[in-house]
């Protein structure tokens, strides 16, 4: 329920879908008007299913074999919202190499300190409770400082097709300024960079410059 108990209860992507489009938000977060399973949705649930799967594999200290890994995704996958079968094999087979890719980058890569992070950020003078999950948050060890440098980092399926696109698309996004207000909120601890990985092209975004005034 969006009003419970005199308080406005949203996610960050409900947030977004308003700023972006009214109607939209009114339409399926309001009049809870039913959408239909949609390929984009199951390819992205499941990629970030299998992300999920192995940083909780690692940080458990366990080995995570890259077979692990495809076949969580695979799991994770719904045969709903494709136009044909031809099209969901190939986007399968599309998600096994991005798996694939990703695996390889992030052996040797630093691993975060915590990932699907549940976090509530309650704003009592408005009444409004935000809540919602960090994909990953990264704590860096800063020289000369017992402090960490967090990032926090969100992993996106949609395509960008360079750098320049991704760092444009990272460019005044709510939902991640959004995430660096409930950290520093709830947890009294600065965020030094927010970021965002394409891992479809495998490309990584990230910004100092947080307006989450």
């Amino acid at each position: 329920h969006l009003y419970e108990d005199g308080w406005l209860n949203l996610t960050p992507h409900q947030i977004d879908d308003y700023l972006r489009d009214p109607e939209k938000f009114w339409l399926f977060h309001v009049l809870k008007l039913p959408q239909g399973p949609f390929h984009a949705l199951v390819y992205g649930s499941a990629i970030h299913h299998a992300i999920e799967f192995y940083y909780r594999g690692r940080l458990n200290g366990r080995s995570v074999p890259l077979k692990d890994v495809q076949q969580a995704f695979e799991d994770a996958w719904s045969s709903e919202g494709f136009v044909s079968k031809r099209h969901e094999q190939q986007r399968l087979a599309r998600g096994r190499e991005v798996i694939q890719r990703f695996y390889e980058r992030e052996k040797q890569a630093e691993l975060p300190q915590s990932v699907e992070l549940p976090f509530s950020l309650i704003i009592p003078e408005l009444k409004v409770r935000i809540s919602g999950r960090y994909d990953a948050v990264f704590a860096r060890k800063v020289i000369g400082s017992k402090d960490k440098a967090i990032e926090i980092r969100d992993f996106k399926t949609s395509q960008v097709k360079d750098q320049a696109a991704a760092e444009r698309k990272l460019k005044d996004n709510v939902q991640l300024a959004i995430y660096a207000l409930a950290w520093e909120r709830t947890t009294h601890q600065p965020v030094a960079s927010v970021s965002r990985d394409f891992v479809e092209p495998g490309l990584i975004a990230a910004t100092t410059k947080i307006d989450h005034a």
